[in-house]
């Protein structure tokens, strides 16, 4: 692995040559910031709120996906760099789901991860739309592959398919009470 060499007076700086190869996407130079990197993916979420979301999941009659974060878990961080930001995903999702994310410690994702009965963060949440019924979950990081696979089901069945309640989370679905 080639090694840096140090430059210039007080304080040092270090050039690194595999790292000057990254460059951000703005075009103007500089290296991307570590906000711009963990950011979530530009039009892949849904910006409004859960009614909004829903209304939107509705009116496209897709699957309505969630994802809690907690912003000092760096699992949050990582599912928006590597897992929303995968190209694959990114085309997934967007064709087919209606997708929001929502910080846990705000209001709104308060309201959300106890009426879903959420511990773990980061969470994610596939929602019938139409209900509210909670129809998957599931919390930590995960991987581009394993997210496409395990969203397949719901590309077979659609929000309107009356098989899809088996993609429920458990025999009984969970339809949260908001107060």
């Amino acid at each position: 692995m080639p090694r840096g060499r140090c430059t210039g007076n007080s304080p040092p700086v270090c050039i690194v040559p595999y790292l000057s190869s990254f460059s951000d996407d703005d075009g103007d130079g500089q290296p991307p910031s570590l906000s711009t990197l963990f950011a979530p993916p530009k039009g892949l979420m849904f910006r409004g709120s859960l009614d909004a979301a829903k209304a939107e999941a509705c009116r496209k009659e897709v699957w309505l996906i969630l994802n809690l974060q907690n912003p000092s878990e760096f699992a949050s961080h990582r599912l928006n760099r590597d897992t929303w930001g995968d190209a694959m995903v990114r085309d997934l999702v967007a064709s087919n789901f209606v997708c929001s994310q929502f910080v846990a410690t705000g209001e709104e994702g308060q309201r959300l991860a106890s009426a879903y009965k959420v511990y773990d963060l980061p969470a994610i949440l596939v929602l019938d739309p139409f209900t509210g019924a909670l129809m998957k979950q599931w919390t930590g990081f995960m991987s581009p592959d394993r997210l496409a696979e395990e969203l397949m089901p719901f590309l077979d069945h659609g929000v309107l398919d009356p098989a899809a309640s088996r993609l429920a989370a458990a025999s009984k679905r969970t339809r949260p009470s908001f107060a």
